[in-house]
Formats: C-alpha cells, structure tokens, sequence
C-alpha cells in the first residue's frame, strides 16, 4: 500500500448575508454606489471565490446552517442551536 500525504491548506470562510456580491469591487461593483471594500477586494484576488455558490435559505441562521452544513434548513430549522449530531464544515475540514 502506497502512503498518501495531504497537503493542509488554511481555510477562511467570509460569510456576509446582508452583503450583495455585486457591489465588491473584486466583483466590478457599481461606480455609484459609495462602497469601498479594497482589504476584502486585495484577499479575494489572492484567493479561490465560489463565485456561482448559492444557498437555499433566505433568513440568517437558516442560511448559515445550510452554508455549513450542507443542509437545507429552512423552514424546518428555524433561529436555534445546531443539532450536535449535525457534521459541519469545520468538522469536515478538520
């Protein structure tokens, strides 16, 4: 049996769900709009977006379980703590 080693990479997840993506300047935000995002900007160039990523809950906690667990939540899960069975991104990464 041949061993595999994995190479670990730093993982940072920024997750804004009151932000529209469309205004970041990275992403060719508007002119008009007076939003100024060049530290976020600088670190999206330097890093991997997902840019066609989607979720499926439009409220806060629900779409942030979805986001890090994978699963969609809403309606059925509503503003309450993670259900410690529940596996979740950094457990994944971990």
């Amino acid at each position: 049996m041949k061993a595999v080693f994995l190479t670990r990479h730093n993982v940072v997840v920024i997750l804004s769900d009151t932000l529209r993506w469309d205004v970041l300047g990275v992403n060719g935000g508007p002119g008009w709009l007076d939003v100024k995002t060049p530290e976020l900007d600088a670190f999206a160039r330097e890093a991997v977006c997902f840019d066609g990523a989607r979720v499926s809950s439009f409220p806060t906690i629900p779409m942030r379980t979805d986001c890090f667990s994978g699963r969609f939540s809403h309606p059925g899960y509503g503003w309450q703590p993670l259900e410690p069975s529940l596996q979740t991104l950094p457990q994944v990464f971990q």
